[in-house]
């Protein structure tokens, strides 16, 4: 460690500044960790920000020989010249890290710590032999101070936040999950889209949701979602002979036998003798209510698909899976993707495929605005949609116009975004051939955003 200074005046408990060494300006720099040597008796840890440069000479508040010379061309006397370092303390390092509670002296020795030192060990507390042994990556630029952790705080919920493209798959993956490995954890990790984690683990440890043994009851609740709940609503949804009947037949067990291509035929044989004898009149006839009841579950049948019976046919057990996780091997459970790919169809019209398989790209359609994130599928040429991002775009923001449609002080009616989309596609399908300004003329009335 090497001494650059000491503290100057109006230092607190939690906020200090440091006056460098006459020649320690050209070497201490932002973000350098430093140990403040508290004259009032213990050891603080603090980070150099918010670097300072001051001349008595040059002070702009009023004219002065030091003006003059500045305005001729001349340097004047760097007699009444020094530098300084804001400190952001870390905390009290006097016995492990802790809450700095003592007020920081003024002319504290400040040393700032070298690539051969070891600034992390202030940080670690417990038995010489476990220190080190718990670490969490290194500090930015100083690959040898590795950041140790506590592991008794490992079991409280952790969050990972971030926009698009920050880094938290990655941290969580080659960090976090070794973090819990290291502690003695198993881990199981849910990775919905199948592509954030599992490619990075051999297939022996990955286990597909649809492989999973379900309960009957969730599998009833599932079927009956894909029906469409018959076409009822409210406590109906539930409560109507189609599907009491659906239940009983999933309850009884004996489909999980059945392959997919047969699930459809095996259910419909089984529970439309349900619904009908559930719905005899007195002359044992089919009462209207009851050809209503085979009618919609015949049409609820209709809706389903093989992938569908796909993910309710798994064999593997609540014991398989945490066999998996003995220690040495971390769970991937890829969960069902069904009910989205289920979203896209009702909601985009088109096969899930096209949207689930996509590639993320970063584009910037003006500098110095901030690039912005968009998913397209995969082969798609961008160069066909880079003019277009760029001609629409919002000079303020950077962004797309239709990704900026809204601000903070701006609402917009149900419906709008469609009947936007809808004019928008007007307009190119009536001139292809309009240009940048022509394109900001056509939609600058349907951007709702404030004058700039």
């Amino acid at each position: 460690m090497r001494k650059i200074g000491i503290v100057a005046s109006n230092s607190t408990e939690m906020d200090a500044a440091v006056i460098l060494n006459e020649g320690e300006e050209k070497n201490v720099k932002a973000e350098d960790l430093v140990l403040i040597r508290n004259r009032n008796g213990n050891l603080v840890l603090a980070v150099c920000r918010g670097g300072l440069g001051s001349n008595e000479n040059l002070r702009t508040v009023a004219y002065s020989p030091g003006v003059a010379y500045a305005r001729m061309g001349r340097h004047p006397s760097n007699a009444k010249e020094f530098y300084a370092f804001g400190l952001s303390i870390i905390g009290d390092v006097t016995k492990g890290l802790e809450q700095s509670k003592y007020v920081i002296a003024p002319s504290s020795d400040v040393e700032v710590f070298e690539e051969s030192d070891n600034p992390m060990s202030y940080l670690e507390t417990g038995p010489e032999e476990e220190k080190g042994r718990h670490t969490i990556g290194y500090y930015k630029d100083m690959k040898p101070w590795k950041v140790p952790y506590d592991p008794e705080y490992i079991p409280y919920h952790i969050g990972v936040f971030g926009v698009t493209g920050s880094g938290k798959s990655f941290l969580a993956r080659y960090q976090l999950i070794p973090v819990f490995r290291q502690s003695g954890m198993d881990v199981i990790v849910f990775d919905w889209k199948g592509s954030d984690y599992a490619p990075f683990y051999h297939e022996d440890q990955v286990v597909k949701l649809k492989g999973v043994y379900l309960d009957e009851d969730v599998v009833y609740q599932y079927m009956l979602s894909r029906m469409d709940y018959f076409g009822f609503t409210g406590e109906r949804k539930y409560k109507n002979d189609a599907a009491e009947a659906l239940e009983e037949v999933i309850m009884e067990g004996e489909w999980r036998n059945k392959s997919p291509s047969e699930m459809k035929q095996f259910l419909e044989a089984k529970a439309v003798p349900i619904i009908e004898e559930a719905n005899r009149d007195r002359t044992g006839g089919l009462t209207v209510y009851g050809k209503m009841y085979v009618r919609k579950f015949k049409r609820g049948i209709k809706k389903l698909q093989d992938r569908d019976f796909e993910n309710i046919l798994g064999k593997k057990m609540h014991e398989d899976v945490e066999r998996l996780g003995v220690r040495d091997v971390d769970v991937i459970l890829r969960n069902v993707r069904s009910e989205i790919e289920a979203a896209i169809r009702g909601n985009l019209g088109c096969e899930a495929d096209i949207v689930l398989v996509t590639e993320r790209l970063y584009l910037r359609s003006d500098y110095p605005a901030p690039p912005f994130c968009i998913e397209v599928k995969s082969g798609t040429d961008v160069s066909k949609i880079l003019p277009y991002l760029i001609a629409t775009h919002n000079s303020a923001t950077g962004l797309p116009l239709p990704l900026d449609m809204i601000d903070q002080n701006v609402g917009l009616p149900r419906g709008f975004t469609r009947e936007f989309v809808e004019e928008i596609e007007a307009n190119l399908v009536r001139d292809s051939e309009l240009d940048k300004f022509d394109l900001q003329n056509h939609f600058a009335r349907l951007n709702p955003q404030k004058e700039e």
